[in-house]
């Protein structure tokens, strides 16, 4: 028949320990209709509805509140396993077994304050669980695997709480949108064909004590106006194949903070943040993963601005740990080693780089392709093979109250005007300490302390219009300054001793040596040369 039981307008029924079979061939099983305050417990109900067609289900109410559906097994429903609809508010599902369901093991079709305990949704040939326009739906301790689509899907269904749940094998995790106020909490979400958890244009959502691992694709995206997120202490791991296993991603999100989480072996990058603004990266273990630690960029015409990464731990990344192609990002306090390429890779313009503590990495340690940077107060420990800072084709970068040892050159500025560097501590770096060539021209070197370094201590090549002010230039295995193929460039009140040699000009042109201090150089103390 139409129906394998229809309940109209009974209200505080109770119907337990019964089973409830068909032969695949009606449109529902149990329909409770405009029914309150029932309870339909410790039952079977197996093949109730035809396969396809309209999605009633196998249990099924409409315009029904606070009932509680408790300890059922439903089989191989030809719709939903269990289909709340039309207003049917407060209802409590608890420890139903819910398998083979044709569409979804449960569905809630507007219809608020629902509670959905210790439950298992599996092997539904739609998704696990599919709320639509329900508020204030609880969805806790369930476990939903191996089903077709997605284990929990969501649309337009305010102050949501997803928690407890052991979410797997399904082809994509959760999927939550249009959905603001949602809270993600204590999950286990793993092995997905695709991806692990999906916000769209949902915001204030929070995300946090969730374990997220082993999904083929990323593990965490919030995308389209997810903004003022909260993603806090979960741990993502294992994610991924090739470029598709970021830990987390945000893609048009503004002032979300990511805090405290573990984020380590990802087949592709850490955090990538893509068009997004003003959010904060703070209090990270970022580790071993397959490309970036983290990576900021903009898609054009949309810009990332105003970014913060702040108290990081990034290291042993497989290419660069913080990758910024933003503007105004700040990078301040993080700890940076052992990654395979850049500590710190800068194209956007007016980049802060603070306080960061940046060890062996094995190309440079701060790398700035990007005007108006300012790298300040920050402990550098280069590779032996590449540059401690570099800074290429940019515009008047600040470089200063740095500590920067153990590099093959320690600053190397190259084709940028206008740079500033002051008051660092260059030291032991195999080549020279400070380097500037290639059209570097109204550079400021003043009041550094440069030693120790394996070639000439300050060398300008093809650099007009320098400023050589107050600097200590010690105990170097070249020139303590070196000026070739330059004009105009004033060498004033600077101290030279213990160097191989002191000051040498060649082809430096209207270069004035005003006011030195040279004493105790191995070789000559001013050389001037031509060609």
């Amino acid at each position: 028949g139409k129906n394998l039981v229809l309940i109209e307008e009974s209200n505080g029924f109770l119907i337990e320990n019964s089973v409830f079979k068909d032969t695949s061939s009606g449109d529902n099983g149990i329909y409770v209709k405009n029914t309150d305050s029932a309870i339909f417990q410790d039952n079977i109900v197996k093949n109730s509805a035809a396969d396809g067609g309209a999605d009633y289900g196998g249990i099924y109410l409409t315009g029904s509140s606070s009932n509680l559906i408790k300890n059922n097994s439903i089989i191989n429903s030809g719709k939903s396993g269990i289909h709340l609809k039309s207003s049917s508010e407060d209802n409590k599902i608890y420890g139903n077994t819910v398998t083979q369901s044709q569409y979804s093991g449960l569905y809630i079709q507007s219809s608020s304050g629902t509670l959905v305990r210790n439950n298992t949704f599996s092997d539904s040939g739609d998704h696990g669980i599919k709320l639509s326009s329900s508020d204030s739906t609880i969805v806790d301790n369930n476990t939903l695997d191996s089903n077709s689509d997605y284990g929990i899907y969501v649309s337009s269904s305010e102050d949501l709480t997803i928690k407890s749940n052991s979410v797997s094998d399904n082809n994509a995790g959760i999927y939550v949108s249009n959905s603001d106020d949602a809270i993600l909490s204590l999950n286990t979400v793993e092995d997905h064909t695709t991806y692990g958890v999906y916000f769209a244009d949902s915001k204030r959502v929070k995300v946090k004590k969730n374990v997220i691992k082993t999904n083929n694709d990323d593990a965490l995206v919030l995308s389209s106006n997810c903004d003022n997120a909260f993603i806090d202490n979960n741990t993502l791991k294992n994610n991924g194949e090739t470029d598709a296993g970021r830990a987390i991603r945000l893609y048009e999100v503004d002032n979300t903070i990511i805090y405290n989480n573990s984020i380590q072996s990802n087949d592709y990058s850490g955090i990538v943040i893509t068009a997004s603004n003003s959010n904060s990266i703070v209090h990270n273990t970022i580790k071993g993963n397959g490309k970036y630690g983290i990576s900021i960029t903009n898609e054009l015409p949309l810009i990332s601005a105003n970014n913060t990464i702040k108290d990081n731990t990034i290291n042993d990344n497989a290419e660069i740990a913080v990758y910024i192609d933003g503007i105004y990002t700040k990078l301040i306090n993080n700890t940076i080693k052992y990654n395979e390429k850049d500590g710190i890779h800068i194209l956007g313009a007016r980049t802060t780089i603070q306080q960061n503590n940046i060890v062996a990495n094995e190309e440079n340690a701060i790398h700035v392709v990007g005007n108006n940077a300012l790298v300040t107060s920050n402990t550098v420990e280069g590779d032996a093979s590449e540059i401690a800072i570099l800074v290429i084709n940019s515009r008047s970068p600040t470089i200063t109250n740095n500590t920067i040892e153990g590099g093959e050159q320690g600053i190397k500025i190259q084709n940028t005007t206008h740079a500033f560097v002051y008051n660092n501590t260059v030291k032991d770096n195999s080549g020279y300490g400070i380097y500037l060539l290639m059209g570097s021209h109204s550079g400021q070197v003043k009041y550094n302390t440069v030693k120790s370094n394996g070639d000439d201590g300050i060398y300008l090549h093809s650099s007009n219009l320098a400023e050589v002010l107050g600097n200590t230039i010690q105990d170097n295995n070249g020139y303590g300054i070196l000026a070739s193929s330059s004009k105009l460039v004033e060498f004033k009140s600077n101290t030279l001793t213990e160097n191989d040699g002191g000051v040498k000009y060649v082809d430096c042109d209207y270069c004035n040596l005003t006011s030195m201090t040279i004493i105790d150089n191995g070789g000559r103390g001013i050389w001037f040369s031509s060609g």
